[in-house]
């Protein structure tokens, strides 16, 4: 096998006959070696050391004791990646398709994508991509599931942008990739004057009663509703989660902003469109071993 790579090369890089090479040695190597030989040549393309190393030294023979770490813990790695894509593929009960990317530099995930029919996606806005970090397996979001935020937080599916999404990952192993019904109507927490419709303005007044009950006065909660008016903050923080959704979607709103946060209102708008997990650090640090093999390429 090693005869293929050559750690004296010094020619210009050739992506086809890397490719050719790679493509050689797969056909008589066992499915996880021929995942990390066939990623060598794109890896190489895009600089991606760190990545070629930790393929290198988990499956090339001749590197030893080190390279035979690699490969248990690169086999122990996809055999946890594959076990939460099936779990994942057959919990939502559709055909996904794998690839790796990275959320960050130095974070590599294992990305799988749901393949949707195209009247699944319609009403979809498929470029704004959210990011939901969790530790459980489901289909669809639950409001009224357990949750890692405060109970006085807006309900809903609580995401983050594509500039923000690795702070999903402080939230559970795997990320959720979701996108949001198009054409949202949005309540942007630092707004200083946020839309209060008059059906938004009655059910504050209404969850103020609740709140509340008797000892508000209705001379308060009539100075309360004006000056939420023209707010839309005014003891805002006396409400539960779903007593802020209820006034929101009085407003006909379906997504709340606070700083970084993005929360879906409704489940039905929101089409879950894949997930990431993250490869093993272990790996990537095993593949800082490699440099002298990686530089000779």
């Amino acid at each position: 096998m090693s005869s293929y790579l050559n750690t004296n090369m010094k020619q210009p890089f050739d992506m086809k006959q890397a490719k050719s090479q790679a493509g050689m040695l797969t056909e008589f190597t066992p499915i996880g070696d021929a995942r990390a030989i066939a990623e060598i040549p794109e890896l190489l393309q895009k600089k991606d050391y760190l990545g070629v190393g930790v393929n290198a030294l988990s499956v090339i023979p001749v590197i030893g004791v080190i390279g035979d770490a690699a490969r248990v813990g690169r086999k122990a790695e996809d055999a946890r990646i594959d076990d939460l894509v099936s779990r994942f593929a057959s919990n939502i009960n559709k055909p996904v398709t794998q690839t790796t990317e990275y959320v960050s530099k130095n974070k590599p995930m294992n990305r799988v994508d749901v393949t949707h029919s195209a009247e699944e996606l319609k009403g979809f806005d498929l470029k704004d991509e959210l990011y939901h970090g969790t530790d459980e397996m489901f289909s669809s979001f639950n409001l009224k599931a357990s949750k890692k935020n405060r109970g006085t937080n807006v309900e809903g599916a609580y995401f983050f942008d594509v500039k923000n999404k690795e702070n999903a990952l402080d939230y559970g192993e795997r990320t959720i990739i979701a996108v949001p019904r198009s054409g949202l109507k949005t309540f942007n927490r630092q707004e200083k004057t946020p839309e209060v419709s008059p059906a938004m303005l009655k059910e504050y007044k209404n969850q103020m009663k609740k709140a509340y009950g008797s000892r508000l006065a209705p001379e308060d909660l009539d100075d309360y509703a004006k000056e939420f008016a023209s707010n839309a903050r005014t003891k805002w923080d006396v409400f539960t989660g779903s007593q802020k959704a209820a006034i929101l979607k009085a407003g006909g709103y379906g997504k709340y902003v606070d700083g970084n946060e993005i929360v879906i209102l409704n489940p039905s708008d929101i089409l879950m469109k894949g997930q990431y997990s993250p490869l093993d650090n272990g790996l990537a640090a095993r593949a800082k071993t490699a440099k002298t093999f990686v530089d000779s390429l």
